[in-house]
């Protein structure tokens, strides 16, 4: 132990910076800066007193925890700032984590409070945890899933009590292992970036040291016998013998403390089981001269997951290499050896579990290709000549069904004879036919009749009951504790499906075929049995809820394929994940007891089905206004009446047209399509054939279409009710010809997609016999034709002949939106600069700190010039849903009919260099939105648009390039997530990614938001090229994978389970590219001449490409000036022409087929 400091008056915190220096808080709030030997080199007051410290990341100084005023940041050197980060009563320890880019703070308020700050004082925090008790000191390592409390004991009264470190889970707070018995320890620290032994200091004089892998084992007492040990950090300078040492606060004193010697290689594994199919950062620290180069990781069995090497940009802060855990549940090993020798350094044991009962979702790994094998839906649009949703998610052939039963471990077990008959009635329900009122009822039947042939199900087995190894809590999520009713099921999923591969396996082993298929099964219906109610216990049951394409999917780990790889010294056995998605629905076992209107298995897995295969529900939320409600498709009186089994479900009714269409089965001739907004005034008679007679013959169609805009039709169809059939037992009304309003694409926020289209004075509600009539003839209301009329000429047993009217023209000037099927962006939105107008690769791409345009093609497919059109521009945050906008200005032209017209936005965008993260060097992510302002005709006001439905679009625009150097890099992002209900939701981040040789991490499976409440939600990727053992894979599709970049798509879905799917609030698209990463050795200007060098990191070659330079005056980007050159072989003359000395001056290497752009540093004269 050496003293480097003395004289310090009221220490209360101190903290080691990473260039070897510390801060100490003494006094009231004064905070001294020393170097490594302990001269005073800066020092700063805050005026109140400081009772924690925590180092900033850039290095240059230190976040301070005041209990008075709050959180504070302070800022060393040449430009000292002091800058209070958030008010916060109570404040008594921090900590940083980097990567989520947050402070995490203890306060001593409402019976003391865990919670987490953004780290740049902006936007709310959160708080996790409360009732901690009197919490002084934090402790907690960037990635870790557990925070370590010190909650100080005390010597006042009859019985003292001592300290003790108590875990919490950072998402849900819950708490975890407490190490009991510290003394009066006052301060804590880890004592290496990775293993479990934390440092404590106790003001009874002693440093003492608690393995927090083992919690039971009593302290190891450090040093004993000093005086009052106030405060303990990491020093980043050797202690007195030369290695790792602890820089501690004694009495008036600073001292270093040399700590036992580590071992070379120490790894910080998470401290409860990994999730399935999840991942955690694994912190490393090394001794002995040792860097991550030198090494090779594995996991033991192979089949337990991978190891990724890749660096992204919280590597300097805490090395560490991130786990993918597979999805086979059981205790595994990670294992390291020496490159170079093979020499295994050590084995770390982690285990993989099936249960979660988090409040926010489990981690995510995505490897490889996801959500590519389901259909992408597309409504169509354009061409007026054209119906519009026909085959938006096809649904034809054969589709192979499976009914999974599986129970939890504390349900009661069935009997051998029990069991078959549970099986033999689901088979019958979904299969084989249950006989009710002479009808002879399954899904299997419905769906066939609906179809018309057109789709099958075949059955891939009814397999179980899985007895799974844990109890219901362990799987299931959003549990009503009142009547047991439970919405998340897909814990229970992803158990069934882990414990079917662990069967299909066993089988495989003894030559028998696999239980369940799970590489070619297309849907499985998810029986989980119940939980009978006990005394005021009232049991437990999951509710019915589905996944659909385009929407909530759930993709599954089916199988593991092994890989030996070469390494230096031989080769080794890894494993790489086979994908799939699945779609999937839950069901109880006993369902009719619990469903008290009527409804039975076979219809409610029809409807659930029908999500499977791409329809939404239709039914009205309790949100939506009265309006929206009164038009549902099962409005009625009726009991079990409705018009789509989307609807509702009872005695089968079909599903409406439009429904037949989305998923193929009416064909583009036999939709008799109008589009008043091209064609002009319609009087025709139309025969419509009966839905549930198939295709119609000539002269006749199964519906017509109507086209308001695009994207919004009505429907017009003949539907009868058919007691002994298969479907439509029980319809509103028979002979009716049916009229739906539909919008197409994403779920509006007020209405269901598919509503009656809306009363007229009749009061019809939609249906319509012989001699009734539609009429609509408002012509104040924008958002409906006027003059158009539909009336019911006649009735027959198979046909009715109906005659449109129509008699007016409009104007009509739209924008398309947002989509999945276009990635989450607008095509007709783009943004221009200087960089994509001469190289097309950035394309759409903004340029950051350039000045850059957003334009919008406006079309006119209306019968009238739209004159004086208005289109406002606007630029927010990249969110799946919502968000503040900025504006961008505007811009005014005529849209004459039929034409295309462009619009520009007239304020320039000058997006920032990095995020508001600087020191992780993040890309920055946008959204832009361009918006049509309501349309009203600058010389005569009584002419409006069609509607204003089509008005706005919306893109959001993120490139990130994986760069393959020693080692690869891993690039981060963070995704805003919002709750859009009234209710707490939910709120799921749905990947799909389409490049087999990338990975994709994203932090939580789902975020659970409060009402308008929002959270960023981080996401890593990065591309196999450059990995240590899939490199020598990726490279033989080397030329591929830098063609085709990696498309991540990022949907975000809320589900508050009022209905049995979720609620699509939009999305984001990252596209990401792998290259070479390159890199300016040298940049610089004289005069008007600017010359550098680029080269290729991996073998130091000269890069090849274009250059542009880009000259500024210092605190004006927009006033930039760009000019064009080229780096030949790596070398770089660029003449500029006259330009002022005190300009700034930037090089910009746009990069090439396989080689990455790159920035020069500014050049300042």
């Amino acid at each position: 132990m050496t003293k480097i400091a003395s004289g310090i008056k009221g220490g209360s915190a101190v903290c080691g910076l990473p260039d070897g220096s510390f801060v100490v808080a003494s006094g009231q709030g004064v905070l001294t800066r020393y170097d490594a030997a302990g001269a005073e080199i800066d020092s700063m007051s805050l005026g109140w007193v400081v009772s924690g410290l925590a180092a900033h990341p850039t290095g240059s100084g230190v976040f301070a925890a005041c209990a008075a005023t709050g959180v504070w940041e302070v800022l060393f050197g040449a430009a000292p700032s002091v800058r209070k980060l958030k008010s916060l009563k109570g404040a008594r320890a921090l900590a940083v984590d980097v990567a989520s880019a947050s402070i995490h703070v203890v306060a001593t308020r409402d019976g003391g409070t865990y919670g987490r700050i953004p780290i740049t004082g902006s936007g709310k925090g959160r708080i996790v945890a409360r009732g901690i008790g009197n919490g002084r000191a934090l402790a907690r390592r960037m990635g870790d899933a557990s925070a370590w409390v010190l909650r100080v004991g005390g010597t006042s009264g009859a019985a003292p009590t001592e300290s003790s470190l108590a875990a919490y889970d950072v998402s849900s707070g819950e708490a975890g292992p407490v190490v009991a018995d510290l003394g009066l320890a006052r301060d804590v620290a880890w004592v290496a970036p990775a293993g479990g032994r934390l440092a404590l200091a106790d003001s009874r004089g002693r440093i003492l040291l608690v393995d927090t892998q083992r919690p039971a084992d009593p302290p190891v007492v450090l040093e004993d016998g000093l005086p009052r040990v106030w405060s303990v950090d990491l020093s980043a300078a050797p202690g007195p013998g030369g290695g790792a040492a602890l820089i501690a606060g004694v009495g008036d004193a600073l001292v270093l403390v040399d700590l036992p010697p580590a071992p070379s290689v120490q790894l910080d594994l998470p401290a409860k089981p990994l999730y399935l199919s999840s991942w955690a950062r694994v912190g490393v620290a090394l001794t002995g001269g040792l860097s991550l180069d030198d090494l090779i990781f594995r996991v033991e069995p192979p089949e337990g997951g991978l190891v990724s090497q890749s660096r992204d940009a919280t590597f300097t802060h805490r090395p560490s290499v991130v786990l993918a855990a597979s999805a086979v549940p059981g205790a595994y090993k990670l294992v390291v050896h020496d490159r170079a020798t093979g020499d295994e350094l050590l084995g770390e044991p982690f285990e993989i579990t099936d249960a979660w009962d988090g409040v926010d979702g489990p981690p995510v790994s995505h490897v490889g290709t996801v959500g590519v094998d389901s259909p992408d839906p597309a409504w169509g649009g354009g061409d007026p000549f054209v119906p519009q949703n026909l085959g938006v998610t096809p649904a034809l052939g054969t589709k192979n069904v499976a009914v999974v039963i599986v129970e939890t471990n504390d349900s009661t077990a069935l009997s051998a004879a029990d069991q078959g008959t549970l099986r033999t009635e689901w088979s019958n329900e979904v299969f084989d036919g249950v006989t009710r009122g002479g009808v002879v009822e399954s899904t299997r039947g419905y769906w066939r009749d609906v179809s018309e042939g057109r789709l099958d199900l075949s059955n891939s087995g009814i397999v179980g009951p899985i007895r799974l190894a844990n109890n219901w809590a362990s799987y299931g999520t959003t549990i009503n504790t009142m009547t047991g009713k439970t919405d998340g099921w897909e814990g229970f999923a992803r158990a069934a499906v882990a414990d079917l591969r662990t069967q299909n396996e066993a089988a495989a082993a003894a030559g028998n075929p696999p239980v369940l298929d799970l590489m070619t099964v297309d849907s499985i219906v998810l029986v989980v049995r119940s939980l009978p109610a006990a005394g005021t216990n009232p049991g437990r049951f999951v509710w019915p809820s589905a996944t659909r394409p385009g929407a909530y999917q759930l993709s599954f780990e089916v199988a593991r394929q092994r890989v030996s790889v070469p390494v230096p010294f031989g080769s080794i056995e890894i494993s790489v994940p086979i994908m799939r998605t699945i779609q999937m629905f839950s069901m109880p076992d006993d369902w009719e007891p619990r469903e008290s209107s009527g409804r039975v298995r076979g219809e409610t897995v029809s409807h659930e089905l029908g999500h499977n295969l791409g329809l939404p529900d239709e039914y009205a939320r309790s949100a939506h206004p009265q309006w929206a409600k009164d038009r549902d498709l099962a409005s009625t009186t009726a009991a079990g009446a409705s018009w789509s089994l989307m609807s509702w479900e009872e005695e089968f009714p079909q599903t409406t047209v439009v429904e037949k269409m989305r998923l193929g089965w009416v064909d583009a001739p036999h939709v008799r399509n109008l589009s008043f907004a091209t064609l002009g005034p319609v009087d025709e008679t139309v025969t419509l054939h009966a839905s549930d007679l198939g295709p119609p013959p000539a002269g006749r169609f199964s519906a017509v279409e109507v086209r308001i805009a695009d994207g919004h039709n009505y429907y017009f169809e003949y539907r009868r009710e058919l007691p002994s059939s298969t479907s439509d037992q029980d319809v509103p009304a028979d002979r009716t010809v049916i009229g739906v309003d539909c919008r197409s694409g994403a779920e509006p926020t007020d209405r269901r997609n598919i509503l009656r289209i809306k009363n007229d004075s009749d009061s019809d509600n939609g249906e319509f016999q012989s001699g009734d009539d539609y009429r609509e003839q408002d012509t104040s209301d924008p958002g409906y034709p006027n003059d158009f009329r539909m009336s019911v000429v006649s009735t027959s047993a198979d046909s009715a002949q109906v005659r449109i009217q129509y008699g007016d023209s409009k104007p009509d000037p739209q924008l398309r939106p947002w989509a999945p099927s276009t990635n989450w962006k607008s095509p007709d939105l783009r943004v221009t600069n200087a960089r994509n107008a001469i190289d097309s690769r950035f394309r759409d791409i903004p340029w950051e700190g350039h000045d850059n345009r957003i334009v919008a093609t406006v079309r006119n497919p209306g019968l009238l010039n739209a004159r004086g059109v208005r289109v406002d521009f606007f630029v927010k945050d990249f969110t799946l849903g919502g968000g503040a906008e900025t504006p961008l200005g505007s811009d005014t032209h005529d849209v004459p009919t039929g034409a295309t017209v462009e619009f520009t936005s007239s304020v320039a965008w000058v997006p920032p260099p990095l995020s508001a993260i600087p020191f992780l060097g993040i890309r920055p992510h946008y959204c832009v939105v361009a918006r049509i302002a309501e349309y009203v005709d600058p010389v005569d006001p009584a002419i409006r648009e069609i509607t204003r439905d089509n008005n706005e679009a919306q893109s959001n625009h993120t490139q990130l390039i994986s760069v393959s150097a020693s080692p690869s890099s891993r690039e981060i992002g963070f995704v805003k997530v919002t709750n859009p209900l009234p209710a707490a939701a939910d709120c799921r981040v749905q990947v799909r990614q389409t490049s087999e040789y990338a990975r994709t991490y994203v932090e939580h499976a789902w975020v659970h938001l409060q009402p308008g409440e929002e959270r960023e939600v981080m996401f890593l990727t990065e591309s196999l090229i450059g990995d240590p053992l899939l490199g020598h894979e990726a490279r033989e599709g080397r030329e591929r994978i830098y063609k085709e970049p990696n498309s991540v798509r990022l949907t975000g879905i809320a589900d508050d389970h009022e209905t049995c799917e979720g609620f699509v609030t939009g999305g984001a698209h990252v596209l990401v590219r792998s290259a070479r990463a390159t890199r300016w050795v040298k940049f610089a200007r004289h005069g008007g001449h600017a010359f550098g060098r680029v080269e290729v990191v991996d073998d130091g070659s000269g890069a090849d490409g274009t250059v542009l330079v880009t000259v500024w005056p210092e605190g004006a980007p927009e006033k930039a000036i760009v000019h064009e050159g080229r780096a030949v072989d790596g070398d770089v003359n660029v003449e500029l022409g006259h330009v002022e000395d005190d300009w700034l001056t930037q090089a910009h290497y746009l990069g090439g087929f396989d080689v990455a752009p790159s920035d020069s540093e500014v050049f300042r004269r």
